[in-house]
């Protein structure tokens, strides 16, 4: 899986920024109606969605495992049972229960006749004993804390997504609400483990060493949505200032000798280890300042050398935040 990808389409060329109405949540709800073939408003990947283009899986922030459990017309428990192939002996078991459920309705149908001659009965589900019997069926965990029943839920959709034939979106608002640290990083291990693409929302802060160029990341701010660079271009553009050259010799002696030098490499590494350790929390944060004197009032973004203010001024930049010298 890839974690916070989004079609590039979706953001116009003049602008990359999409207009969220009122939020990250609002974002994620018109997205699905884009994926789902609902809104002919963006385009994906040049064209515009067919119903049938993606299998889209949401799972709102306050779903969990109990959510899905009652096995009700919207379960994702109950499609991904109903999407498993079964064996030859299902299939056999299918057909016996669904004769002799015939025949008890005929007994019925009869009985009901003799009063009613006009009437006409009809049972739900007896073309689809599956359904039958999940509609009678009760299920329940004896795990309940709340990160176990989040995660459950993840598991559940990350198999979903195996079973269709069709690429699979699995969206999730507030994904690590009930999480800690080793279960977050555990639940991107997972995500790997599937061929489906990953939206996931946050208000938290994770671990920085699941950060890498593989990663798109977008901050919900202002109402819209933003698509930060790849992580390894941004962190040359903030060093290097994005100059125009005018010759080879100057590319060599500015970003040429930057790539060589793989000092995006370096500044990622520093990410991931946590010695760059306010890039998620600039986004995160709802009024961070980028300043050098601490003040206990206020989420305090303090660079320790050139090159990290030029990183922090940078993303403040994307984001529309102010610095101190602002």
């Amino acid at each position: 899986g890839i974690p916070y990808l989004l079609p590039t389409s979706l953001f116009t060329q003049t602008n990359d920024n999409y207009h969220a109405g009122s939020g990250k949540t609002y974002f994620l709800e018109s997205l699905i109606d884009i994926l789902s073939g609902k809104s002919k408003k963006y385009t994906v990947n040049g064209a515009h969605v067919r119903p049938d283009d993606y299998d889209v899986l949401y799972i709102p922030s306050k779903d969990n495992i109990t959510t899905h459990l009652k096995l009700n017309s919207k379960s994702l428990l109950r499609k991904m049972i109903s999407s498993t192939r079964y064996s030859k002996d299902f299939a056999t078991a299918e057909e016996t229960i669904e004769k002799n459920i015939g025949v008890m309705e005929g007994e019925i149908d009869k009985n009901i006749h003799k009063i009613f001659p006009e009437s006409n009965i009809k049972a739900g589900s007896l073309d689809d004993p599956l359904q039958l019997i999940l509609d009678n069926i009760t299920l329940s965990f004896t795990d309940d804390s709340s990160s176990f029943s989040r995660k459950s839920l993840f598991k559940l959709v990350t198999q979903l997504s195996t079973l269709t034939g069709k690429q699979s979106i699995i969206i999730i608002d507030d994904f690590n609400n009930d999480f800690d640290d080793e279960t977050t990083i555990s639940f991107f291990n997972e995500l790997t483990e599937t061929d489906a693409v990953c939206i996931l929302s946050t208000s938290h802060t994770i671990p920085q060493s699941l950060l890498n160029d593989e990663t798109r990341i977008f901050a919900s701010r202002e109402q819209s949505v933003i698509a930060l660079p790849k992580l390894s271009n941004f962190l040359l553009d903030s060093i290097d200032g994005q100059p125009e050259y005018t010759s080879f010799e100057e590319y060599m002696l500015g970003r040429g000798y930057l790539k060589g030098a793989e000092i995006d490499k370096r500044y990622l590494s520093l990410m991931q280890r946590d010695e760059l350790s306010n890039f998620l929390r600039v986004l995160t944060s709802k009024s961070p300042v980028l300043t050098d004197t601490y003040d206990s009032s206020r989420i305090c973004i303090i660079p320790r050398n050139i090159q990290e203010r030029k990183i922090y001024e940078s993303l403040f930049n994307i984001l529309g935040l102010k610095s101190d010298n602002d």
